[in-house]
């Protein structure tokens, strides 16, 4: 299953990279419901998958979601201590 996650989260960043929001959307919405139900789920793996969604949901204009993808993605990030993800979260909020 978590194969199947990580695997369908890349297809729909490869989407994302094309602007075709329309099929990376699902995708995303997928991997991230199949991490979040999984005990084994590594916390880089739900992070990097919650990042491009957050993006993705950003340009869609739904601000208030977008950043509740982003403050999660920077609890994880930074529960990872991976100040680059902590970053880029924080530019995105203060946007927003």
């Amino acid at each position: 299953m978590l194969a199947y996650a990580h695997s369908i989260r890349h297809m729909a960043d490869i989407y994302q990279q094309e602007g075709n929001v329309v099929d990376a959307k699902p995708l995303y919405e997928e991997a991230l419901e199949l991490y979040r139900s999984n005990l084994n789920t590594k916390l880089l793996d739900l992070a990097n998958t919650i990042r491009p969604y957050a993006i993705l949901i950003e340009q869609e204009g739904n601000l208030d979601l977008a950043r509740a993808l982003w403050k999660e993605a920077r609890t994880l990030y930074g529960s990872l201590r991976l100040d680059v993800g902590v970053s880029e979260c924080d530019a995105h909020l203060s946007r927003l």
